[in-house]
């Protein structure tokens, strides 16, 4: 489970702290209150970009020096032991993981899981089932081939 969103840089997000508690968390609000911005900061650090594409230096908060998105999960002990076996890391013995990705504003890219650098393959392979986004008419766990019954 998604535990805390910390947002800091990330296009016009100084810094933001989202705890998220047990059960069903739901983000409302009006147009232009910033809830598609925290759905792209997640995909951002899930190593996912904006549709697929790689993350571009637009990404940083103008006057930054980066964008950083850090996200904390606490996984139950089968889903830390599938994770760690496909990223061939140790599991944390409590459960959380911290996935972390940096972008400078000079494009340069950096990505950790609990403090050890990991490539944003990596990244986003381990990230794979961690988070299912959906919105209007689209349920992108689906569009994988490998998901579908």
């Amino acid at each position: 489970m998604l535990q805390r969103l910390n947002v800091r840089g990330f296009v016009l997000i100084d810094q933001l702290e989202l705890e998220l508690g047990p059960g069903l968390n739901v983000l409302s609000g009006t147009s232009g209150g910033g809830k598609s911005l925290l759905l792209e900061a997640l995909r951002f650090v899930l190593g996912r970009g904006s549709g697929g594409r790689k993350a571009a230096a637009r990404w940083v908060r103008p006057g930054a020096e980066a964008a950083e998105v850090e996200a904390e999960f606490r996984l139950d002990p089968e889903r830390s032991a599938a994770l760690s076996e496909a990223l061939g890391r140790e599991a944390p013995a409590d459960g959380r993981w911290q996935l972390t990705r940096r972008l400078s504003a000079a494009g340069r890219g950096r990505c950790s899981l609990n403090g050890e650098p990991v490539s944003r393959d990596a990244l986003q392979a381990g990230a794979l089932g961690l988070v299912e986004l959906f919105g209007q008419g689209s349920a992108q766990r689906l569009l994988d081939p490998e998901a579908q019954l």
